[in-house]
C-alpha cells in the first residue's frame, strides 16, 4: 500500500520537460547575443581606433614615397700660392639637388599605393579572423551553459528520486542496493555538474575579458536556423576573397618595384648652383656658378632587384592559383559538412523523449525494470542530447567559416 502511495507521488513529482529542452536549451532564456557580443569585442580591444592608427601609418609610408631626395649643401675653401709669391683663396657654397628623370619617384609612389592596399587587406583579413574566432568562443559558452542545464535538471531528478527510495527504504519497500545506486549516480552527475559548470565559468570569463561584458546567460541558437540543405544548395562559390585582392595588389607592387629598379638602368642627373668668393691681392669678386653631375650606370644598374622582382612576381601568381583552388575546394567541402550535420541531426530527432523517460522511472518504481537499467536509459539519454549538442555546434562553425568565405555579414566584417 505504501509502495503503490509513494509511485503515485513520483508520478506527480517526475519534470515534465518543455519541448524546447529536447533542442537547443539558450533557447528558453534571455541573455546577451551574438551581435552584441561582437560590437563589444569592437569597443573593448578599441579595433575602429586601432584600424585608423594602422591606416595613417600606411599613409605615412605612402607620403614618403613621393619626397624628392635630399638637397646636398656644401662648402669648400681652397687656398693657392703661385711661384711669385702671391696668394689666391677660393671659397665657394654649393647646393645640389639630385633628380629621378626617368620615372623612378613615380614607380615608387605606385609601389607604395599597392603596398597600401596591401596592408589593408591584410588588417582587414586580420579584423575579420579575429571576429570569427570570437564568435565561435561565443557559441563554445552557449554549447556548455546548454550542456549545464540539462546536467542539472538530472540532478534535480536524481535527487528527488534518491529523496523517494530513501523513503521506501525507511519503510522496507526498497533494497539498500538500489538506494546505494541512486545515491552514487547522483553523487556521480554532480561531479559531472561541476566540471561542465567550470568550463562555463571559465569561457564566460574568457569573453568578459574580451568584450567588456558581464556575462550570465547567452542567447542565441547552436545551430544556425539559416543552414538548411535548400538554402546551402542555392550558394555559389566565393568570386572575392581579401587574400586573392591582397595578392593582387602584392603583384601590382612587386610590377612597380621592378620598373623603379630597371629605371636605375639610365643615367641619374643632379644640378647644382653655388656663388664662389676669390680673394687676391688685388682684392676679392664673387661669381654665381651651375654644375651638372652625371651617375654612370656602370655597376648598380637596379638588376638584381629587378630580377629579384620577376621572380617573386612568378612566385606571386602561383600563390594567387594555388589560393583560388584552395578556397573553391574549402568552400564544397564546408558545404558538404554542412549539409551532412544537418542530415544527421534530422535523423537523430528524439521524439516522445519526456514521456519515454517518464515512462521508464515508472516500471522502475513497479518494479518492471531494475535501478542499473533506469539509470543506463537516462544516462543513456544524456549522451545523446550532449552528442546532438556537439554537432549543433560543428554545424555551427561550419556556418561561421562559409560565412568568413562569402564575406557575411557585413556587419561583422567591419
Amino acid at each position: 500500500m505504501y509502495k503503490n502511495i509513494v509511485v503515485s507521488l513520483v508520478l506527480i513529482s517526475i519534470p515534465v520537460f518543455p519541448a524546447s529542452a529536447q533542442n537547443d536549451v539558450s533557447d528558453a532564456f534571455a541573455g546577451t547575443t551574438e551581435q552584441q557580443v561582437v560590437d563589444a569585442f569592437v569597443r573593448q580591444q578599441r579595433v575602429e581606433q586601432w584600424l585608423t592608427k594602422q591606416q595613417e601609418a600606411i599613409e605615412a609610408d605612402r607620403a614618403g614615397a613621393a619626397l624628392l631626395a635630399n638637397p646636398e649643401l656644401a662648402f669648400s675653401y681652397e687656398p693657392m700660392t703661385y711661384d711669385d709669391g702671391s696668394e689666391e683663396n677660393e671659397t665657394a657654397v654649393w647646393l645640389t639637388q639630385r633628380f629621378e628623370a626617368w620615372g623612378a619617384r613615380g614607380y615608387r609612389q605606385q609601389a607604395a599605393d599597392r603596398k597600401a592596399e596591401l596592408e589593408s587587406f591584410r588588417l582587414k583579413i586580420k579584423v575579420r579572423d579575429q571576429v570569427a574566432a570570437l564568435r565561435s568562443d561565443f557559441y563554445r559558452l552557449v554549447l556548455l551553459q546548454a550542456l549545464y542545464h540539462k546536467q542539472q535538471r538530472w540532478v534535480d531528478e536524481l535527487s528527488r528520486l534518491v529523496n523517494l527510495s530513501q523513503q521506501q527504504l525507511s519503510a522496507e519497500e526498497q533494497s539498500q542496493l538500489d538506494h546505494f545506486r541512486l545515491q552514487q549516480e547522483l553523487s556521480a552527475t554532480q561531479l559531472k555538474l561541476s566540471q561542465v559548470e567550470q568550463k562555463v565559468l571559465a569561457k564566460s570569463a574568457e569573453l568578459e575579458q574580451l568584450t567588456g561584458l558581464i556575462i550570465s546567460d547567452v542567447n542565441a541558437p547552436l545551430l544556425p536556423k539559416q543552414a538548411n540543405i535548400e538554402t546551402l544548395n542555392s550558394l555559389t562559390p566565393p568570386t572575392y576573397a581579401p587574400e586573392l585582392e591582397l595578392l593582387a595588389a602584392y603583384t601590382d607592387n612587386l610590377a612597380a618595384e621592378k620598373l623603379a629598379a630597371e629605371a636605375k638602368a639610365l643615367p641619374e642627373f643632379s644640378v647644382g648652383v653655388g656663388l664662389r668668393q676669390i680673394d687676391d691681392a688685388q682684392g676679392s669678386y664673387s661669381e654665381a656658378a651651375v654644375q651638372l653631375g652625371i651617375e654612370l650606370p656602370l655597376f648598380q644598374r637596379g638588376q638584381y632587384k629587378s630580377a629579384r622582382y620577376a621572380q617573386l612576381t612568378s612566385v606571386v601568381s602561383i600563390e594567387k592559383e594555388r589560393v583560388r583552388r584552395e578556397l573553391l575546394q574549402q568552400f564544397g567541402t564546408l558545404k558538404s559538412q554542412l549539409k551532412a550535420t544537418i542530415r544527421a541531426l534530422n535523423n537523430a530527432r528524439l521524439s516522445n523523449t519526456d514521456e519515454m523517460l517518464q515512462a521508464a522511472t515508472e516500471a522502475y518504481w513497479l518494479g518492471e525494470i531494475s535501478v542499473t537499467e533506469l539509470i543506463d536509459i537516462q544516462r543513456t539519454h544524456i549522451e545523446l542530447s550532449a552528442q546532438q549538442l556537439e554537432q549543433q555546434f560543428a554545424a555551427r562553425n561550419y556556418w561561421i567559416t562559409l560565412q568568413v568565405l562569402l564575406q557575411q555579414p557585413q556587419e561583422n566584417l567591419l
